[in-house]
């Protein structure tokens, strides 16, 4: 068993380190496949330098640099060039010879002890799959978000000789996840909470800058208006732990207080 990882990255730079450190010695590989272009046009500072700066350190083995692809109609702008960013990212894990794709964006993070077990399991059970369950921070990486959400993440997928990320209908998939993270698969094993679980850092971001940026430009940014996106940032910059959290259509959070997991400082 050989495993890759590949990162996709437009924003959320700051938590990249801190994914990567938990895995780096557990893994055989790691691409970050970036773009400094948003899918909806929106520039960035250059990420070069810092990601080079990574190569040098040993936390990342390779970087590409990807331009985006307006040519289809607007509204599949994200989904188009989301499939082409992970899709590179599998390839360059193939021709290093990887058996096995773990696909990333820069603020999910894994404990390493229960991912390097996830691994074994995969391993020994052959299984040509695997998908967790998330905790949900806001804000503050000392804030979660309750209860978990119920749908699954891809958690690895075994690279076979067509292995290739597509649109796939939901009843011919093991579980619900992301529409643009699905690889063809069929002896898939779902993780219980206990076994393995991801930490995703979705709302937690350096200032309410960041966090508009990154609803202005993900994928699914059909879904928030210009009001919509203005509620959410001005919900989280004026959110204290302990509180509720409005989500919009009848979905109401709370919040705790845990521990700072992975000693994130930046935020």
């Amino acid at each position: 068993m050989k495993v890759g990882v590949s990162y996709n990255l437009w924003k959320g730079e700051e938590l990249l380190p801190y994914s990567i450190k938990t895995i780096r010695n557990e893994v055989d590989y790691i691409v970050v496949v970036y773009q400094n272009l948003s899918n909806y046009k929106q520039d960035r500072p250059d990420l070069t330098p810092l990601l080079e700066s990574m190569v040098s350190d040993g936390l990342i083995d390779e970087i590409i640099y990807y331009e985006p692809d307006f040519s289809v109609e607007k509204i599949w702008w994200g989904t188009h060039n989301e499939l082409i960013k992970r899709n590179l990212g599998l390839e360059a894990c193939r021709k290093q010879g990887c058996t096995h794709l773990v696909d990333l964006d820069a603020d999910e993070i894994y404990e390493t002890k229960q991912f390097t077990r996830a691994l074994q399991m995969i391993d020994v059970g052959g299984y040509d799959s695997g998908f967790v369950k998330n905790i949900t921070y806001y804000k503050k990486p000392t804030s979660v978000l309750l209860p978990p959400e119920k749908k699954y993440t891809p958690f690895i997928y075994k690279i076979k000789p067509h292995s290739k990320f597509e649109p796939i209908e939901n009843e011919d998939f093991p579980c619900i996840v992301d529409g643009k993270r699905r690889v063809k698969c069929g002896y898939s094993y779902l993780f219980e909470r206990d076994e393995l679980v991801m930490h995703h850092f979705s709302y937690v971001r350096i200032n309410d800058e960041e966090l508009r940026m990154k609803f202005e430009n993900c994928s699914s940014n059909m879904n928030f208006s210009k009001d919509r996106v203005n509620q959410i940032v001005e919900q989280w910059n004026n959110f204290n732990i302990g509180e509720y959290v409005d989500f919009g259509k009848d979905e109401v959070l709370k919040t705790i207080e845990v521990e700072n997991k992975f000693n994130i400082k930046m935020i």
